[in-house]
């Protein structure tokens, strides 16, 4: 695993844990811009064999071309972030806007790291 990797897993389950905002630079098939993220799960793809990624609510940008469908759910690899195009806003989230199926329910496909919770 690349160090910047082990450092931003680090940096995203912090984020988590205290309902924190990312804002980062993304290219995917749906563009490359900025993108700002309530993360509410840190998974390993596959059983843990896969890819590391973090899944959240996607903030609608007048850059990115949200889909009607999946609730604004959107998936990010690591290993495609560029730390120095990262950051972790003092805004918070207090509940989360996807369904509660796709973050507290069974998940088979993944190997969780961190995932959201409230008191």
């Amino acid at each position: 695993m690349h160090k910047s990797q082990s450092k931003l897993e680090k940096i995203i389950c912090q984020a988590i844990k205290e309902h924190k905002f990312l804002w980062f630079y993304y290219k995917s098939s749906s563009g490359e811009y900025w993108r700002k993220v309530e993360p509410y799960i840190l998974a390993v793809k596959d059983n843990g064999k896969g890819n590391i990624f973090f899944t959240g609510y996607v903030h609608p940008s007048k850059e990115g071309k949200i889909k009607k469908t999946n609730d604004n759910q959107g998936q990010y690899l690591l290993n495609k972030i560029n730390i120095d195009k990262f950051e972790v806003l003092n805004e918070t989230f207090d509940s989360v806007k996807i369904s509660y199926e796709k973050i507290f329910g069974e998940l088979p496909t993944i190997d969780i790291i961190c995932r959201v919770g409230f008191n």
